[in-house]
Formats: C-alpha cells, structure tokens, sequence
C-alpha cells in the first residue's frame, strides 16, 4: 500500500534535498507546507499527487483537512542560525506543540522529527536554537504518536551555509578558527541524509528512538578546513585560532544588551566548543556503508559549481577581449577559452598564489581594471597569471575569423601620425602605470606579508 507524506519546512536546505529525491510514484500524496514556495515545490506542483500550500503550521486550518488521509508527518520547519530566543521557541517549540495536537487528533500514524546534533552538547545554557530542539524532542515523545527522532551532524552539500561558512574561512589569507580546532565533527553529505530519512520511512522505523546520524569519517575543525581548503583552493590553508575562553565571556556580557546587533552568539559558537560526533544506532549501521566520506562530498559540491565557474569565465572571457580588440568574442573564441582552462592550459583561480587569484578576479570585472591589472603586471609582477590569461586569448583571437582581422589590417598613417600615436601611447601608459600602483601596490605588499612567501610577485 502506498504511504502519504506531509512535510513541514519544505524551502529549507535539508527538506529541499529530501524532497528532490522522493520518487512521487512511490507515494499516493505528498502534501508540503512552508511560508515560502521554493523551486523544488514550485517544480513538483504539476503532479496531481503532490501540493504545496503557502502558510505557518500554527494555522491548523490550512492543513487540518489533509491530516486525516497521512500516514507520516515529516517536520523539518524551524528557525536555525542567528535569531531571537523567543524566535526559536515560538517556530521550533510552540508551533512544533500546535503540529503534534493536530497529528493526534486526526489520527496520524507516524511522526519524523529533524532535531539537531546541538541538543546533546554538555552546555545548551546560551545555545536558544538547541534548548528549543530539546524541549520540542521532549513533546514528541510524550505525543503518543509513533516517532523517529533525528539528530544530523553538520550537513554538507549544494546550498549549505555551514559548508558556505567554512569555505569562507578556508579562502582567507589567515584563516580564523574559533577555539583550538581539535573539536571533533562528523559531517553527512546531504543527498546520504536524505536517503536515511527515506529509509526510515519505507521500513516504517517508527519505535519511538533517537537516531543519531552523521557521515562515515570523523576529523576535528582544523582538518575539516584543511580539506576544504585543498579541494576548493587547491593549497593548504593558514591557520590561526581565537581562544574561546576570551570570546565566551565577552560576547555572554553583551548579548545582554546588544544581542540583536551582534554577528553570532555564544550559542552559534558551541559546535567549536565541544564535540558534533554521533551514537551508534540502527539506521547509521543500515546507511553507513553507503555514505560518501568528507572528500567525495567536497568533490561533490565542486563539482556542482561546474555551471558557476563556466559563467565565470564566459564574462572573464567577454571583459578581457573588450579590453583587447574592444569587441565581444563570439561563440567560438568563448568556447576555446573555457576549454583551455579546463584543460589546464592556464590555472584557474584554484591553486594560485593569492594576490596572483586577486589580480585575476580584479581584472574580470571591467576593461578598464584589465587594463590597469595588465600594466601593473608588466612592470611588477611579470610571472603573473592575468598575462597568461590575455596572451591566451589574443593566441584564440588572432587564429579566428573573423575576429583574426582586428590584428591584420593596420591602418597606413604618415611617420607624423605614427609618432603622435606612440607618444600618446606612453602617456596613456605611464598615467596608468601610476594609477595602477596605487589600487594595486598596497594589496600585493598585504599578500606577500601574510602569505609568507617572499617569492609572491
């Protein structure tokens, strides 16, 4: 007999994933509730056994009338990073209170609960987001219902802000990290996540227990970054560490006057305090072996930036050959030019030098700052990729018609016009030179210095 689904939170990161992977067939409803419609629902909407509706599981009346034909509730919804306190408790506590009530009194068989890892950390006293969790786990197990209650470790995958948050920190020229980074974590590719979610509900793993669920692999802070810094960068981080024993009793003082216009919490600073590792349980043992480790995640969520990196380099492309022949490239200059940088023919931005991957990226965003980036690296830093970058697409330029003729017809000009244009040239040149030096210099003097490699330029 086929099941029926209704999920709760559906826009989420998580949810989204899960529900990308249900197969529709496998289901005769799945109803979805969130505030937002996301492209995932939106997509979905044009099956006839599947429907979004747009509200807040605190109005029973829009989904009451469904509730009778489910067979599981899956409930996702909840309000993560910085918030309110009373923000937490109201969405993951109070309206987590008026989803239960309904599911019994409609004689909803199974519930899912997402909880988080947060809720076993020694110390919840500050960290509102866990507190809530814990005291919405507490109401699910005194429901009646038949439960599963989840506790992902951090997640990782296409759209997650922690990964996002960590690939931040890993791109720095000193990487921060909060605490001595041997905290421990397990990190759970997400698309895995999904596929235990899944599993729970097709075996009907309903008994009323807390499953604990993280990927196969458990490393600390430190070398979390370090991978990502070598699959995303190519290169090993630098790292440096802000003790907590300063920061915890400090920003604990402030939230109590300023809490709203802090950055972070103390609470968002647990998961560098103590330990994101998993209890051993029954749907980890079932899914473990399947799971995909910490670098085939990051390869992974590489790889799906695929399309981003290839947009990139078409605007690259487009910007330098303005700044070259002062015309759009067309199709096949743009194609030879990606393909080289997939073939290696010159790095990407992964892998270089730091101030070498800056000058790029500066160079990329308009002619004139090609320009001014070209005549910087002329005099000061020769070696530089930006000039690989440019003779690159003059080579593709200069062998293609018809863009090929931008370079084989030179105008014929008296001696006195020749000469009027050099001297223009160097003019021009030398006030870029000096306008270049001064946006340019003061970045690659702070890179040389923090990266410790006096080669740097």
């Amino acid at each position: 007999m086929k099941k029926s689904l209704f999920i709760t939170g559906s826009s989420g990161f998580i949810s989204g994933n899960f529900i990308q992977k249900l197969n529709l067939a496998d289901f005769e409803q799945i109803l979805c509730i969130s505030r937002k419609e996301s492209a995932v629902t939106d997509s979905l909407s044009k099956y006839g056994n599947f429907k979004f509706i747009k509200g807040d599981i605190f109005v029973p009346e829009l989904y009451k009338e469904y509730l009778p034909s489910i067979d599981t509730v899956v409930h996702f919804a909840a309000v993560t990073g910085k918030a309110m306190p009373e923000e937490y408790f109201r969405t993951n506590l109070a309206a987590t209170e008026a989803l239960l009530k309904e599911c019994v009194r409609c004689g909803v068989k199974n519930f899912l609960f997402v909880s988080s890892i947060a809720v076993k950390f020694p110390d919840i006293s500050r960290y509102y987001y866990a507190q809530s969790k814990l005291k919405a786990e507490e109401l699910v197990r005194k429901s009646g219902l038949n439960y599963s209650i989840v506790r992902p470790a951090i997640v990782i995958g296409k759209g997650s802000s922690i990964l996002e948050s960590f690939v931040k920190v890993a791109k720095m020229p000193l990487s921060l990290i909060f605490g001595n980074g041997k905290t421990k974590i397990q990190p759970i590719y997400t698309d895995d996540l999904s596929e235990c979610f899944q599993h729970i509900i097709n075996e009907d793993i309903f008994n009323n227990e807390i499953y604990e669920l993280g990927g196969p692999e458990i490393l600390t802070i430190d070398e979390f970054v370090t991978k990502i810094a070598g699959s995303y960068l190519g290169r090993a981080p630098k790292l440096i560490h802000f003790p907590l024993g300063l920061l915890v009793p400090v920003l604990s003082v402030l939230e109590k006057f300023i809490y709203s216009a802090l950055p972070f919490n103390v609470g968002q600073l647990s998961s560098f305090r103590f330990d994101g590792t998993i209890s051993e349980n029954r749907v980890f043992s079932d899914m473990s072996l399947h799971m995909k480790n910490v670098d085939e995640m990051l390869a992974l969520s590489a790889e799906k930036k695929t399309s981003a990196d290839a947009d990139k380099l078409k605007k690259e492309c487009a910007v330098f050959s303005l700044y070259l022949i002062c015309r759009n490239p067309d199709e096949y200059v743009t194609g030879k030019y990606k393909d080289a940088h997939i073939a290696g023919v010159v790095a990407n931005d992964s892998g270089l030098k730091q101030f070498d991957s800056f000058l790029a990226r500066a160079a990329g965003f308009h002619p004139i700052l090609t320009k001014l980036a070209d005549v910087y690296t002329s005099v000061f830093f020769k070696g530089s990729v930006l000039r690989k970058k440019l003779v690159l697409l003059l080579a593709i330029i200069e062998s293609s018609a018809p863009a090929s003729f931008y370079f084989d017809s030179a105008p014929r000009s008296a001696r006195l016009a020749v000469l009027g244009r050099f001297l223009r040239s160097a003019i021009f040149f030398t006030l870029s030179l000096l306008v270049s030096f001064v946006i340019f210099s003061p970045f690659h003097l702070f890179y040389k210095a923090t990266s410790g490699d006096k080669n740097e330029g």
